[in-house]
């Protein structure tokens, strides 16, 4: 269980640190009245999704260039082709 909320601690400190870093949001304080502060978030929503979609594409080229290198090492094995001799 603790390895459990470990992992959703980091994954959200992790998406907090990239939303900063890539200015998905901001986060503004002002002084109100009467002494109480007003925190302001502005969510940039058109950003956000044109980072995970270039994201994307990043990961389906990537996957596309290791399928094209895997499918360039194997070589295709010859059906009905004799055995190979044994060694004693």
């Amino acid at each position: 269980m603790r390895n459990l909320l470990a992992l959703l601690a980091i994954a959200l400190i992790t998406l907090v640190a990239l939303g900063w870093y890539l200015d998905w949001y901001k986060i503004t304080s002002t002084p109100g009245t009467g002494g109480h502060r007003q925190v302001n978030i502005d969510l940039n929503t058109s950003k956000i999704g044109q980072d995970v979609e270039k994201g994307e594409e990043k990961i389906h080229k990537l996957l596309e260039k290791k399928s094209k290198k895997d499918t360039e090492n194997t070589t295709p094995v010859q059906k009905n082709a004799p055995p190979a001799p044994a060694s004693n």
